[in-house]
């Protein structure tokens, strides 16, 4: 067998991973990325050989300077390829509370992003793409009930 025409067969899905951190009035911490549109949590692609939950603290590290060494697991989207150019899994986490504090220590990664902001989750779909704020509200609905979520789309 020509294991690198089996390796070129095999399914190519991306994967991302997202966390949602709050501030002290539960608003919900958005990044605005300078190739996007829209806005959206931190978070970034997975790299090969890489775990979502590993991949999320670094980008978070990356994106935000800020070093953080767990995450809750909160959901995860499966999004085919009836809806998008690529397969993908979207992966989120729940990352707490920041304090006013750490909140200061936020260094953006000018790169890649432009600007933060804390939003109240009633007007995150002003402010992400649909099918990301709805993926985030689901995700928080669940862990309110003490759960997690799997999603799939339906197109």
């Amino acid at each position: 067998m020509d294991l690198k025409l089996y390796y070129n067969s095999l399914p190519k899905k991306a994967i991302g991973a997202g966390v949602l951190f709050f501030n002290e009035n539960n608003q919900l911490l958005i990044v605005n990325p300078i190739y996007k549109k829209k806005w959206t949590i931190p978070g970034g692609t997975v790299e090969k050989n890489e775990s979502p939950h590993k991949a999320c603290i670094r980008e978070i590290k990356e994106e935000l300077g800020i070093n953080i060494n767990s995450l809750e697991f909160l959901g995860v989207e499966y999004l085919n390829k009836a809806n998008i150019k690529i397969e993908s899994l979207q992966f989120i986490f729940y990352g707490g509370i920041l304090t006013k504090h750490e909140i200061s220590k936020i260094k953006l990664e000018k790169e890649e992003l432009s600007e933060y902001k804390f939003i109240n989750l009633y007007i995150i779909k002003n402010y992400l793409k649909l099918s990301s704020a709805n993926r985030i509200l689901k995700c928080l609905e669940a862990y309110r009930k003490n759960s997690s979520i799997y999603l799939e789309s339906r197109k």
